[in-house]
């Protein structure tokens, strides 16, 4: 090693500060900063750059070499330097080592520095080649925006006289709200005219249809298949609720006007069960206890290469080329809404919902959010009078999926023997049983097609075109065969 340059040493004291302080995008990694491993790396990384001072020191030279490639693979983040600025930085010093150093043999040299410029080129046009998601047009508007997320119309939680192009997956999606904010092309009175069998589809985002085209919702496909089949008018009104409390308090303000035939409950698994524990106690998801309800250490097993393999996955996600790779030989596990990761997850998650399928130690707050649920269900049969009930259980994608289910377990590092994927299922239909409620459960019925066909990608939670398609063939056929269908 020749006298160490400026730039060399400038180089190192920015990387050096970018690993010190690293602070990766997803928790868990091998850098987690404190965490045994990044002190383990930072120390290797400081050690072997003493060949920097000494000539005479050059196996500490190549040792620093294969530090650093760790390093970089590892795509460091930093608090100081950025999310960007750190992997730059590391990069920089990188191509400044192989400058400076006589270490390497010129060809090695070039080898190197090949190897990394292809690797940056395809990060930087990765993003590009991957086109799976939803579409990005960002002049569009989301579903979300046009709920009305503290107060009840005739129609539900959407606003009424909405027709907007949102965002879709891959496209722009048609929006129509009618005269009273159902999901409904056509306006409606609370009278039902002579001759209709009318349907109300009470559910959230499922049965709203979250980033669907008006045309492809379940209750629009629902309606259709239906009235193949009846010799009267078939009417399917789309009424968003956040949840089952939401149903049964809507039911009693507004539904019961309508005069359905049939009423039909959507309970998303986990994501309901949650909401209908928030609404009947008026929490929030942000803050309070809600927030801060954690699964106990016991749900957890990262544990030894197991813990080491999945920090290594974690680490290596901050790269796009390795998500773009990933996404070809695994299935993506379900995303979350808090951000969770392994041994931090929250029970109440919006999306995942893990708290639920905990099988473990009982957790009053879960317990008690399911008893949220059986007293609304039961409130709305109570108050039903001559309109028939119809649940429909939604389940997540990880329970239409042996697949995805251990790539659920794995990803967020659980402890599988302490973990039920029918677990809300079998107790809500438990509950529909003993109030004598129909209840139809698509869980099952679903199981025979590809989650990746019939839920949005990346984890999503809900179901695409096809998914929707799907459901609702399933609904109609259940619904043809109940006792009272014209």
């Amino acid at each position: 090693m020749k006298r160490t340059n400026i730039v060399l040493l400038i180089f190192w004291s920015l990387a050096t500060v970018g690993l010190v302080f690293t602070s990766p995008e997803l928790k868990f990694t091998l850098l987690d900063r404190y965490s045994v491993s990044h002190l383990a790396i930072t120390t290797a990384f400081l050690t072997t750059s003493i060949f920097l001072l000494n000539d005479k020191l050059a196996r500490l030279g190549h040792l620093h070499f294969l530090v650093l490639c760790i390093v970089i693979l590892l795509y460091p983040h930093s608090e100081l330097l950025g999310k960007s600025g750190t992997p730059i930085i590391f990069a920089a010093y990188f191509f400044a080592l192989l400058l400076s150093t006589d270490l390497l043999k010129t060809e090695y040299k070039l080898l190197a520095s090949t190897i990394l410029l292809c690797i940056i080129v395809l990060e930087v046009i990765a993003p590009t080649i991957d086109r799976v998601g939803f579409d990005r047009n960002n002049n569009l508007k989301e579903w979300g925006d046009f709920v009305d997320g503290h107060n009840l119309h005739a129609g539900g939680y959407l606003l009424p006289d909405i027709n907007q192009t949102i965002v879709g997956e891959f496209s722009g999606a048609q929006f129509i709200t009618n005269n009273h904010g159902f999901r409904n092309k056509n306006n409606v009175d609370f009278k039902k005219p002579h001759n209709t069998y009318r349907i109300l589809f009470l559910g959230d985002s499922f049965v709203v249809g979250y980033r669907s085209d008006q045309n492809d919702i379940i209750g629009e496909v629902l309606q259709k298949e239906l009235a193949e089949h009846s010799s009267k008018r078939i009417e399917v009104l789309n009424a968003g609720v956040h949840d089952t409390v939401w149903a049964a308090k809507y039911l009693r303000k507004y539904g019961f006007k309508f005069d359905p035939d049939l009423i039909i409950v959507g309970v998303t698994l986990g994501n309901d069960i949650s909401g209908s524990y928030v609404t009947r106690n008026k929490l929030s998801f942000r803050t309070g206890a809600v927030a801060n309800t954690l699964l106990p250490d016991s749900a957890f097993d990262v544990a030894g290469f197991k813990g080491l393999g999945l920090r290594l996955d974690r680490s290596l996600m901050g790269w796009s080329i390795y998500k773009l790779a990933r996404r070809f030989i695994r299935k993506y596990s379900i995303a979350s809404w808090y951000g969770d990761y392994p041994t931090r997850i929250h029970a109440f998650d919006i999306v995942h919902s893990l708290g639920h399928y905990y099988d473990g130690e009982r957790l009053n707050a879960i317990e008690e959010s399911f008893s949220s649920v059986e007293d609304a269900l039961r409130t709305i049969k109570s108050q039903a009078g001559k309109s028939q009930l119809l649940v429909t259980l939604f389940p997540l994608r990880f329970q239409v999926s042996e697949t995805e289910w251990r790539n659920t377990i794995h990803d967020y590092g659980l402890n599988k023997d302490r973990f039920d994927a029918a677990l809300p299922n079998q107790r809500i239909l438990r509950y529909c049983k003993d109030l004598k409620i129909d209840c139809l459960d698509l869980t099952d019925p679903l199981g025979k097609e590809d989650s990746t066909d019939i839920f949005f990608p990346l984890g999503d939670m809900h179901f695409n075109k096809n998914g929707q398609q799907v459901a609702a063939n399933i609904l109609s056929k259940h619904i043809l065969g109940t006792p009272g269908f014209p």
